[in-house]
């Protein structure tokens, strides 16, 4: 590939990439140094990049879109499921400083029985899936081996078993 041929596909599409970065990142500089390996990507792969299967905007979209999803799950923080810091009766076991009381307990344990009382309005399906998710802290290719279905169908059903449970324990809160 020629340096010339090189240079106008970075003019032609950087303003388009970096756009579609800051947009994403809501940050300038990273998205520049994301830009940059996106270009640096479509440099050194240029060769196999085939005309038939796809346009060169596509293809670099594609390539940017993959180098943005790199980038959050690196910048991803660390998590820990609330679960850790309960006992078997949903009474939290971490004390920060004195600051838990008995009303802490007393919401504690009646958030822990609204939720339970939401997961059981869910559906067979719903339920087995978000139970797997939020109490035994499977991922969804874990469920997906679990239940013995595409994990496209778990991330689609614990959407909707969230979106549920949200509407549920709304309206619960809203009749308090």
């Amino acid at each position: 590939m020629q340096t010339l041929e090189i240079n106008q596909i970075y003019n032609q599409y950087k303003a388009k990439v970096l756009s579609s970065l800051i947009y994403a990142t809501n940050d300038r500089e990273a998205s520049e140094e994301l830009a940059n390996d996106v270009f640096m990507k479509v440099y050194t792969h240029l060769e196999i990049f085939d005309v038939e299967k796809a346009q060169l905007g596509t293809w670099i979209s594609k390539i940017a879109q993959n180098t943005l999803t790199d980038y959050w799950r690196k910048k991803k923080l660390e998590t820990t499921s609330i679960n850790h810091f309960m006992n078997d009766d949903g009474i939290p076991t971490l004390q920060i400083a004195g600051t838990l009381n008995a009303n802490d307990l007393i919401e504690s344990k009646e958030t822990r029985v609204a939720i339970e009382a939401a997961m059981d309005k869910l559906g067979s399906k719903y339920r087995e899936i978000a139970e797997l998710y939020f109490y035994k802290n499977k991922k969804y290719i874990e469920i997906a081996e679990i239940l013995d279905i595409p994990m496209s169908n778990v991330k689609v059903t614990l959407l909707r078993a969230k979106a549920m449970l949200q509407a549920e324990l709304q309206v619960m809160y809203a009749s308090l």
